[in-house]
């Protein structure tokens, strides 16, 4: 048993506060007994809820509320994992079929601090110290970048055809979810062309507020809309603003050419599907 995040990271990392939850990794022999079945955490402590999430690697982790309010998230792989690392039982286990994929992941992961609760078979500090090396961060290619960029102009028209329907909803959805989600990876992306590829930007929008841009912060507000048609075009436009902000930094930053004429394409279409004046 490994626990990991933010109960395992040292002072300069984002340790633990009063609200943090506990992240487990636990080697079994037969992971699907704790995930298909929850009678064994009654034994830990008091439960409120418990229930099935998909982890990152793909696989189910149980989460666990307890009376307490402490937040426990139960993550599982096969112990065969970390024998196929070990001599004695290497030739007798067979491998999983994702054990290189996950191997990588779980390097990348452990690179951020972890702490060994539980070694039955001395085995785990080995497998540990035996793992990929995590793969270095790069920044996108111009090819990955303008697939973000064509993306995101693509659906500001398609948000402003839905909300010009009245599918208020359907187009809320769009502008405040998929829209809000390639403006925050090419604010990431921003970050770490000025700064260079392996600065921290964490995992989705995790402490944004430290690494994001000054003016993205200051716009952040002002981005997101009521339940309302002329609030959410109010925002489209401001989303809008602010993503060509950004897309035409990075891209100045990375040596990248900017589709400036897509844009006012766009941008003409959008003002002429809503009618909206200069």
């Amino acid at each position: 048993m490994l626990v990991l995040g933010s109960r395992a990271r040292g002072k300069d990392r984002r340790p633990a506060d009063e609200f943090s939850d506990l992240d487990l990794l636990i080697f079994a022999r037969d992971p699907a007994t704790y995930i298909e079945k929850a009678g064994w955490l009654y034994e830990i402590a008091p439960v409120v809820l418990t229930f099935l999430e998909r982890s990152v690697a793909g696989h189910f982790e149980r989460r666990v509320l307890f009376t307490q309010g402490l937040d426990v998230d139960f993550n599982f792989l096969p112990s065969n994992f970390i024998h196929q690392l070990h001599r004695k039982t290497e030739s007798r286990v067979p491998p999983p079929e994702d054990f290189l994929a996950i191997s990588e992941l779980l390097a990348g992961v452990l690179q951020r601090g972890y702490r060994i609760v539980f070694d039955k078979d001395g085995f785990l500090a080995d497998f540990i110290s035996s793992l990929p090396a995590p793969t270095p961060p790069t920044l996108p290619n111009e090819k990955m970048l303008r697939n973000n960029i064509d993306d995101f102009w693509y659906h500001a028209l398609w948000t402003a055809k839905k909300l010009r329907r009245g599918e208020l909803l359907t187009a809320k959805e769009c502008l405040d979810g998929y829209m809000k989600d390639l403006f925050f990876r090419m604010v990431r992306t921003l970050a770490r062309a000025a700064k260079g590829p392996d600065y921290d930007t964490w995992h989705q929008v995790r402490f944004f507020e430290e690494w994001a841009d000054g003016e993205t912060l200051e716009a952040l507000p002002l981005l997101y809309a009521r339940y309302d048609a002329t609030d959410m075009a109010r925002a489209l436009e401001a989303t809008m603003a602010q993503y060509s902000r950004v897309a035409r930094k990075a891209c100045e930053l990375l040596g990248y050419s900017y589709p400036a004429e897509s844009e006012e394409t766009i941008k003409t279409l959008v003002e002429k599907v809503l009618k909206v004046k200069g």
